[in-house]
């Protein structure tokens, strides 16, 4: 659990700010870089196990670490990079259908309903890899 915080508090006050602060990204891109970045997995993995197999005698301890912290970023990490983008400005069709909702038109439910189903589809095409 250290560990994820730690990191965590790493991509986001850390390296990922600053490095938005020296790339001269705007005050919005620079406060949710980080956020972006939470997210891992591959990579992580890999090289867990390649430690794992280079030094037996702390490799495993590692190795158990990084794959909890990967199961936690990959449930949270996701979530957290729409997030990040949506509140830096990245995802201008999203924010369009939140400010844009039609007007409610004497209590119709289709008419209230419409944004929802407008951004759960988008959400959906979003996440389509």
């Amino acid at each position: 659990m250290t560990y994820v915080i730690f990191r965590s508090i790493g991509k986001l006050l850390g390296g990922a700010f600053v490095g938005a602060r020296l790339g001269q990204f705007g005050q919005r891109e620079q406060s949710w870089v980080g956020m972006t970045l939470l997210a891992q997995a591959g990579m992580a993995i890999g090289l867990a196990a390649t430690l794992s197999k280079l030094w037996p005698e702390g490799g495993q301890l590692v190795e158990t670490i990084i794959l909890g912290s990967v199961v936690i970023f990959e449930l949270i990490g996701p979530i957290a990079v729409r997030f990040g983008l949506v509140k830096a400005g990245e995802v201008p069709l999203l924010s369009l259908l939140r400010k844009r909702a039609p007007p409610k038109v004497g209590g119709s439910r289709v008419s209230t309903m419409l944004p929802t189903i407008s951004a759960i589809t988008l959400a959906c095409l979003l996440d389509a890899d």
